[in-house]
Order: structure tokens, then C-alpha cells, then sequence
């Protein structure tokens, strides 16, 4: 019994003398290395990935935001393009109408004026020949004795022709004086006729100008939304290639953690197997019963793995509310811009943080595989070629996205100076509508609070606390 505690004893201590030295032969400290590799290369691109990823996210998102509210303006635009074009045929017809109307005025007027001509000429012949009639009656007046029969009866002609000169020039003065009324009349109707053709037509002229700038800005805008589609379809696919990079990535490391781990299990094996063999060896010169025992244990021996105005108080109303959302439209316009600028900007820096990213992990698994072997070897050579290769893909990708961000950029000069033009035209016409308002007898227009609706303000979003943390 005591032989065979010291042979007991003896084994044991043999084995764990012997084994450090077995594992380190066969190359298992090198594959506990690779694993740490492994796992801080797992840590630098999940950082690198993940603020490249929630890049992605806010990219998209916004300019997804931008195409929604250019459609929306475009919707808009087009409508109220649409009610001032119908309004304007409108003002076309009325103002046609005014035209008719003095055209009517004055053809009326001048045939009143031909017939008035006329009876004026006519009433004057008449008044004339009744005075020469009186005149020659008076002479031969003056010629008979007065008192004679004669005499009385010229004295009853003059008198029936006098009657008959002041009732002609009575009718003649009456004729005058209606013409005159109806002169003055008219040349009223023909007055109030021009105003109203002239009022028409300038508001014709501003709901022309009307169409015309919502033309113009529905160009731009549809401009905009077509380059902010394609800077959407140019951001999908590089993050859509980045997402795919990044889960062969983790699909190698995950490949080459199961080469390390098999490689543990060989190489304990390996050691195992020849500890056990010098073991045997040594105790089987002592008793044969020792060496049948730990043949046995070491045969036994196993590891498992395991997102329009009517007054001027509606005028002014009109032109204030019309400021105020021309106003709201050019800062919304500005602070979207240069939001887009700046993600597309922060490109740049998530370039660089993957390209570093996948530099160390091509000289770390370079590193580490000149260490290993079998298995273990080829698939750190398969992160080194795959890293490669995703580094050599990035910077196309992610140039092209750059470039359709100055597109879409160059874009959003272009509304923002039709936008700076609808608010110094809204401007204008505010000074006009308060001009209006001041020379106004009526002028009770109530006054607008200058606590007015705040303009809207678009959200931050601008890498939000979620990317800065990453």
C-alpha cells in the first residue's frame, strides 16, 4: 500500500510538472493570444460600427423627413397655384367685363352726344327763325298807326311768337341741361368702370406673380426632393454594405474563436495523451497493477466543448399671417441645409473611424496569425483578406454619398433664394397692406398679439446624445 501511494504521488507530480510544458509546445499560449485578439478586435469595430450605424439612422431619417416636406410643399404650392390660376381666368373675365362696360358708356355717351348735337342745332334754327319772324313782325309794327286793326293784329302775332321763342328756348336750355345730366352720369359710370378694371387688374398682376412664384418654387423644390432621393438611395447602400461588412466580420471572428477553442481542446488532448503515455511508462517499471490503473484514467480521459382681401383690416391680417410663414419657410429651409451639411460632413469622420478600424484589425491579425497554424491560421488570414477588402470598398461608397450631398446641397441654395424672395415680396406687401391701413377711415383692424404663434422649430438632430455617447 505504501509503494502504491508513492507511485500515486509520483504520477502527479510528474504531470504537473509536465504540463505546462506540453501545452506550450503545441502552440496553446499562442491560441489563448488569439483569443484576446479576437475579443479587443470585437470591441473597436463594434465602436466603429456602431456610430457608423447610428450615422446611418439619423441620415436617413432626415432626409427621409426632407423628401416628406418637400412633397408636402410641392402639394401645397400646387394647390394654391391652382385656386390663383382659376381666380385670375376669373379677374380676366371681370376686368373684360369693366372694358365692355366703358366701352358701352362711351358709345352711348357719343350717340347722346350726336342727337343732342342735333336737337341743339335744330332747336337753334328754330329760335332763330322765330326771332327773325318777331323781328319783321316789330318792324311792320312800327310801320302802321298804332291802334289800327292791322296794328292789333301784329300786336297778337307778336305776342303768339314771342310765347312761342321762350318756350323754344326754354325746351332748348332743358335739352341742354339733360344732356349735360346725363353726360356727367355717364362719365361717372365710365370712371367707377376704370377703377374697377384697374384694381382688377392689379390684382390680376399679383395673382399672376402668385402663380408664377409657386411655379418656380415647385421647381425647386421638386429639384430637391429628386437630389435628396438620390442621396437617400446613395446613404441605404453604404449603409446597407457597411451592415454586411460588419456581420462578416463578426461571422470570421466567430469562425476563428471556434478554430482557437478547438485548437484548446486539441492541444489539452495532445498533452493529455502524452502525459498519460510517459506516465504509464514510468510507473509500469514499478507494478504492472499501476500501469493497468492509469492506462484506464487516461484512456477515460475526455474534454467537451460547448423611420384675397376685401378691406384693408383683412389685407393687413392676410399680409402678416403671409410674412410670418414666409418667414418660418426660409429659416425651416436654412436650418435643414445646414443640418444636411453637417451629417454629410460627419462622413468624413466615420470614414475614418472604419478605415482606422479595419487597418488594426489587418495588422493584428497579421500579427496573430504569424503565431498559429491548421485551422487557427487560415481563418485569421480570412479577417486579414476580408478587412482588405472592405477597406479597399470604402471610399467609393462613401464619395458618391458626399457627392450627392452637395447636390442636394446646391439644391437647397436654390429654394432658399426663391423662399428669401417670397419674404421680401411678403414683406412688401405687408408694408402695403399697413399703408393701406393707415389711410384707412375705418381703420379698426384688431391688432395682432406679438405673442403670435411660435414659428416651428425643427427638432435636433444633428448627431443627437446617442452618437456623441457612442
Amino acid at each position: 500500500r505504501k509503494g502504491l501511494a508513492r507511485a500515486a504521488f509520483y504520477a502527479s507530480a510528474t504531470m504537473m510538472l509536465m504540463w505546462p510544458a506540453a501545452l506550450a509546445s503545441i502552440g496553446v499560449v499562442a491560441a489563448l493570444d488569439v483569443s484576446e485578439w479576437l475579443s479587443e478586435d470585437g470591441k473597436r469595430d463594434a465602436s466603429a460600427s456602431d456610430l457608423a450605424k447610428c450615422w446611418c439612422d439619423q441620415l436617413t431619417a432626415m432626409v427621409s423627413d426632407r423628401i416628406s416636406k418637400a412633397e408636402d410643399e410641392i402639394q401645397n404650392l400646387q394647390s394654391k397655384a391652382n385656386i390663383a390660376h382659376y381666380e385670375n381666368e376669373q379677374l380676366k373675365l371681370e376686368v373684360q367685363d369693366h372694358k365692355s362696360e366703358i366701352d358701352e358708356h362711351s358709345s352711348s355717351l357719343g350717340t347722346a352726344s350726336a342727337i343732342s348735337d342735333r336737337e341743339a342745332a335744330a332747336s337753334k334754327d328754330e329760335v332763330d327763325q322765330l326771332q327773325a319772324s318777331l323781328d319783321t313782325i316789330r318792324k311792320a309794327m312800327d310801320k302802321v298807326h298804332e291802334g289800327s286793326q292791322v296794328h292789333g293784329a301784329l300786336k297778337g302775332l307778336e305776342e303768339t311768337f314771342s310765347e312761342k321763342l321762350k318756350q323754344a328756348q326754354e325746351d332748348g336750355k332743358s335739352r341742354s341741361e339733360a344732356f349735360d345730366d346725363l353726360q356727367e352720369s355717364k362719365q361717372k359710370m365710365m370712371e367707377l368702370a376704370r377703377e374697377a378694371a384697374a384694381a382688377k387688374e392689379a390684382r390680376l398682376a399679383d395673382g399672376l406673380a402668385d402663380v408664377s412664384r409657386a411655379n418656380s418654387q415647385i421647381e425647386r423644390y421638386t429639384v430637391q426632393r429628386d437630389e435628396d432621393v438620390a442621396l437617400r438611395a446613395a446613404a441605404q447602400d453604404l449603409c446597407d454594405m457597411l451592415a454586411d461588412q460588419r456581420d462578416k466580420r463578426e461571422h470570421l471572428r466567430q469562425a476563428s474563436n471556434i478554430a482557437v477553442s478547438q485548437a484548446k481542446v486539441d492541444a489539452a488532448q495532445e498533452a493529455a495523451m502524452q502525459a498519460a503515455v510517459k506516465v504509464t511508462t514510468l510507473l509500469s517499471r514499478r507494478s504492472k497493477g499501476l500501469r493497468a490503473h492509469a492506462h484506464k484514467t487516461s484512456s477515460n480521459s475526455t474534454m467537451k466543448v460547448g423611420r384675397r382681401q376685401l378691406d384693408c383690416a383683412t389685407q393687413l391680417q392676410h399680409a402678416e399671417d403671409e410674412k410670418r410663414r414666409a418667414s418660418e419657410a426660409l429659416e425651416g429651409a436654412k436650418k435643414s441645409a445646414a443640418d444636411l451639411m453637417a451629417l454629410t460632413d460627419q462622413s468624413g469622420e466615420i470614414q475614418h473611424g472604419l478605415e482606422t478600424m479595419l487597418h488594426t484589425s489587418m495588422s493584428g491579425s497579421l500579427s496573430a496569425e504569424g503565431g498559429s497554424s491548421g485551422d487557427v491560421k487560415a481563418s485569421l488570414n480570412a479577417i486579414f483578406e476580408a478587412a482588405k477588402a472592405q477597406l479597399a470598398s470604402l471610399a467609393k461608397p462613401f464619395d458618391g454619398l458626399r457627392a450627392k450631398g452637395k447636390a442636394s446641397t446646391l439644391a437647397d441654395s436654390r429654394v432658399a433664394t426663391v423662399l428669401m424672395q417670397a419674404e421680401a415680396d411678403a414683406a412688401q406687401a405687408l408694408v402695403d397692406a399697413q399703408r393701406c391701413e393707415a389711410d384707412s377711415p375705418c381703420s379698426a383692424a384688431p391688432q395682432q398679439s406679438e405673442q403670435a404663434e411660435a414659428p416651428m422649430r425643427a427638432p435636433p438632430s444633428i448627431f443627437g446624445r446617442h452618437c456623441a455617447q457612442l
